[in-house]
């Protein structure tokens, strides 16, 4: 199926390095960073520091409608 198609080749190919989480309010903001990084198939090159950031850029997209590149 199509889902078997991406997700094997992504699975076989996971990073070992991914960012940790370092608290306990994060973990959505991780998740959808994860799921972001995956359909965009980029490199996962943000950490916990970037998460400030990723926050309000979610509330800006919720907004304004808009995904940003």
């Amino acid at each position: 199926s199509e889902l078997h198609r991406f997700m094997i080749p992504t699975l076989l190919n996971c990073p070992q390095d991914i960012p940790g989480q370092g608290n306990g309010s994060d973990c959505g903001m991780f998740a959808c960073r994860f799921a972001d990084s995956l359909s965009r198939r980029a490199r996962i090159n943000w950490s916990q520091q970037h998460m400030r950031y990723f926050r309000q850029r979610a509330v800006y997209e919720i907004v304004t409608q808009q995904l940003l590149e």
